[in-house]
């Protein structure tokens, strides 16, 4: 029997020797998940931090043209500095176009609450009511998120206008034919 207990004793030490080593394994591998994580945390925080270093460089060069353009001196003519701000605006526009910046469609298109804001109605019957009639402030999309609605202004028609002081005048003579029927109270005080 002293040779079985040996045996076991043997497996008892050999599975302890498993169970320390997979221990081991398990905090290895824990510490280096724990580090991966940071690492990706780190790189993550570092790419916020730095993303639009890309965009920035680009904006750069219309930068420089904006700088060249205030040094110029001012013998110019009107056209040359009007042509030279143009050229720098359309440099511009087409960097943020790159970027994934894009115009929300205004002028003549049907009001989209969605994408447009409407700050005023102007009475016609010589447009499609809902048409966006002017552009105050141009909105615009980066990528296929909405950054800012468009500003404008909306034609409504004459016609519905219209019914709309009818419905309201209608309202108000009910409200005050409701309170001439009201009788005052008789009880005694």
């Amino acid at each position: 029997m002293p040779a079985e207990a040996q045996e076991e004793e043997s497996e008892v030490d050999q599975l302890k020797t498993a169970l320390r080593e997979s221990h081991d394994r398990l905090l290895r591998k824990q510490a280096e998940f724990d580090n991966f994580r940071k690492r990706n945390e780190r790189q993550r925080l570092d790419y916020i931090k730095y993303a639009a270093g890309e965009l920035l460089r680009e904006i750069l060069p219309v930068l420089d043209n904006l700088e060249r353009a205030i040094e110029a001196p001012a013998s110019g003519t009107e056209d040359r500095l009007h042509e030279g701000i143009s050229i720098i605006h359309r440099q511009f526009i087409d960097l943020l176009q790159k970027a994934g910046l894009r115009e929300v469609e205004g002028l003549g298109r049907e009001f989209d609450p969605h994408v447009h804001e409407a700050v005023g109605h102007v009475e016609t019957n010589e447009r499609n009511e809902g048409e966006i009639l002017e552009v105050y402030q141009k909105g615009y999309f980066f990528k296929d998120r909405l950054l800012r609605p468009a500003l404008v202004n909306v034609a409504k028609s004459v016609a519905s206008t219209k019914e709309a002081t009818k419905a309201d005048s209608g309202n108000e003579a009910d409200s005050s034919e409701e309170a001439e029927q009201v009788e005052p109270d008789s009880s005694p005080s």
